[in-house]
C-alpha cells in the first residue's frame, strides 16, 4: 500500500501504442452526469496495465511453478471522492470512505482488486513526476498481487512491502532493459529517485532502488532470470529507447 509522503521515483516520458486492456473508473455514490474527462496519463496506464500483466504471465510460471491469474479491468479500479468504495473493494467494508484511502493505492487480498486514487494522488504524481512513476506505483501493487497469488507474504508489513518492491524492480528492469513489448522511454530520459527520498520519514512502499542489477555476461536469458534473482532476495525461507 502506497501512503502519502512515501518515496516516488521521478518519472520519465513513455511512449506507448493503444492496448486493450484498461482501468475501470469507479462507480460513484451518485449518478454521474457526465463521464470521467480522459486524463492524460490513461493510455499509459492502460499499456503498463498490459505490460505488468505480460510480465508477470512469464515469469510466474518460470519461478514459482504457479499460473499467474490475469486480474480483469473490473478488478482494476481508479477512485476519487465521489466513489462508494464499498462498490469497488471488500477492503472497504464497514463504512469506510474516500477519506480513509486517500492519497493511496493498494491491493485487496480479499476480492484481489487493485486500486488507486485517481483524484488527489495519481494527479498530483503525474504533476510532479511524470507518468512512469505511476506505472511504477501499479507494479508495487502488482507485487502484492504475486505475493498473495504464490503464497509467500510476509507477516510484518515492512518485508512485505520490501518485497513488493522487488517485485516491482523486476518489471522497472524489464522496461529499463528494453525487454518489453509495448513500453519504452524516451532515450534522453533516465530513471532517477526523487529528491523526495531524502525527505521521507518512513520506509517506502514504492520502491527506492528499483532498477534491478543484473550480473555482466550474456544478455539471453535476461527475460528468464530476473524475476528469479528478484524472487530469491525476496521469497520468505526493474531505460528504454523510443521506437
Amino acid at each position: 500500500m502506497l501512503r502519502r509522503g512515501l518515496v516516488l521515483l521521478v518519472g520519465a516520458a513513455l511512449v506507448v501504442p493503444v492496448a486493450a486492456i484498461g482501468v475501470r473508473s469507479a462507480r460513484a455514490q451518485q449518478p454521474a452526469t457526465a463521464p470521467r474527462p480522459a486524463a492524460p496519463y490513461d493510455s499509459i496506464l492502460t499499456t503498463s496495465i498490459r505490460d505488468i500483466q505480460d510480465f508477470w504471465s512469464e515469469q510466474m510460471p518460470a519461478v514459482y511453478g504457479v499460473r499467474y491469474q490475469a486480474l480483469p479491468k473490473s478488478h482494476i479500479n481508479a477512485y476519487t471522492s465521489k466513489t462508494d468504495m464499498s462498490s469497488i473493494t471488500d477492503c472497504a467494508r464497514g463504512g469506510a470512505t474516500y477519506k480513509d484511502f486517500q492519497h493511496n493505492a493498494f491491493h485487496c487480498p480479499l476480492d484481489m482488486t487493485v486500486n488507486f486514487d485517481n483524484q488527489d494522488l495519481f494527479p498530483g504524481l503525474y504533476k510532479k513526476f511524470g507518468a512512469f512513476t505511476l506505472a511504477q506505483v501499479l507494479s508495487h501493487e502488482w507485487g502484492h498481487v504475486i505475493q498473495t497469488q504464490t503464497g509467500t507474504e510476509f507477516p510484518a508489513t515492512v518485508l512485505a512491502e520490501t518485497q513488493a518492491d522487488c517485485f516491482a524492480g523486476a518489471w522497472v528492469e524489464h522496461v529499463d532493459s528494453g525487454d518489453s513489448k509495448l513500453l519504452q522511454l524516451d532515450p534522453a530520459t533516465s530513471i532517477q529517485v526523487s529528491r523526495a527520498c531524502s525527505n521521507s520519514a518512513t520506509p517506502s512502499a514504492v520502491t527506492r532502488r528499483t532498477r534491478a542489477r543484473t550480473d555482466q555476461g550474456s544478455t539471453a536469458s535476461t527475460r528468464s532470470s530476473k524475476a528469479s534473482r528478484v524472487a530469491s532476495h525476496a521469497a520468505p525461507s526493474g531505460r528504454t529507447t523510443r521506437r
